[in-house]
């Protein structure tokens, strides 16, 4: 992966490494973070979930009824949830295991996981959002009137924000009740609200981004002269992560500014960054999905493989990430990845 072009600033970030890139044949729909353990959690237009680890080895994968339009972790990976085109939403253990599912009858479009509230917020195509427990218990069902593209939820649980596919977004509290709502001139293509509730951003028109505080207030917005695909809102800072078509990926602090940007071989569909804003996980349109971290200038990676088959080669580093043994090329190793100064 060529890192070929970087602006400086405030949490400038002089070295992206590739931490590792696995292809999985589908089309992304959905990707989500456990962002303690760096668990990956994907949905695919082909009806699939799958759950990778922090170097990229597929820990187990899930068929459904249907697309899996949205996917959802805990911060600790122990429970996944999805929602599925035909109406189905469900919840995984960190094993895989189905632990429940709830039917709705109603094309669901989206899902979001509050980790405090300890819920998770889902959207359908009647505009109906659906708010249950974590261990699936119905808590709370109310209808905005509109058919709901997108969702977020902050991290308490007790701010809600949906997008409709009539260009309008809604603030709603935990009963449900809307607070406000705003309506834009062009299509919704993404938003998110920040763990503490506080910023809310929007991308609109293919490429206009404006943030809006809690009480729906208008802070900044801003044109760009290019296509924006997909958008995040860091943790630790309230940074926000977009991907452009021409092959950019672009932070901005809260105030509008550009931090930095960095260039990659393909166009990103959907970005996720993790809580302290140094990891991300991007996916492709051409099914890819990769990870990477930020670094020190005098900061490198390597490989630890602990080769488990059958001849047992041992311990050694490998400067390139591998999931197979270098030397007796077995899969059953476990790889640890090893952070030096140079």
């Amino acid at each position: 992966m060529a890192n070929k072009k970087l602006t400086a600033g405030r949490n400038s970030m002089p070295k992206l490494k590739t931490i590792w890139k696995r292809n999985l044949g589908e089309d992304i729909l959905d990707l989500a973070l456990a962002k303690s353990v760096g668990i990956v959690v994907v949905g695919t237009e082909e009806g699939k979930i799958h759950c990778l680890d922090k170097i990229g080895k597929i820990l187990w994968i899930s068929k459904v009824k249907g697309e899996v339009k949205g996917v959802a972790t805990t911060k600790n990976g122990r429970f996944t949830f999805g929602v599925s085109s035909e109406g189905t939403v469900f919840c995984y253990n960190k094993e895989g295991m189905p632990l429940w599912d709830c039917e709705i009858h109603e094309n669901l479009s989206c899902i979001a996981y509050s980790e405090k509230g300890r819920q998770a917020v889902v959207g359908s195509d009647k505009g109906n959002l659906y708010i249950l427990s974590k261990e699936g218990e119905m808590l709370l069902k109310c209808n905005i009137d509109e058919k709901i593209d997108r969702v977020d939820i902050s991290d308490k649980g007790d701010i809600m924000i949906a997008a409709t596919k009539d260009n309008i977004i809604f603030c709603l509290d935990d009963q449900g009740e809307v607070l406000w709502k705003r309506a834009l001139k062009g299509k919704v293509n993404d938003l998110k609200i920040s763990a503490d509730g506080n910023l809310i951003a929007v991308v609109y028109e293919n490429l206009k981004i404006q943030t809006l505080d809690k009480n729906g207030i208008l802070r900044w917005k801003k044109k760009l002269e290019r296509m924006i695909f997909s958008l995040d809102i860091s943790e630790a800072t309230s940074d926000i992560l977009f991907s452009s078509d021409d092959k950019l990926i672009i932070c901005l602090n809260k105030r509008g500014e550009e931090i930095w940007k960095q260039e990659i071989e393909n166009n990103v569909r959907i970005l996720t960054v993790s809580k302290d804003g140094k990891g991300f996980v991007f996916g492709t349109f051409e099914g890819d999905i990769i990870t990477f971290e930020n670094l020190e200038d005098d900061m490198e990676i390597f490989y630890e493989i602990l080769c488990r088959g059958e001849k047992k080669c041992g311990t050694f580093v490998s400067a390139v990430y591998t999931n197979r043994c270098p030397r007796c090329g077995s899969d059953k190793n476990v790889v640890r990845i090893i952070r030096e100064k140079l």
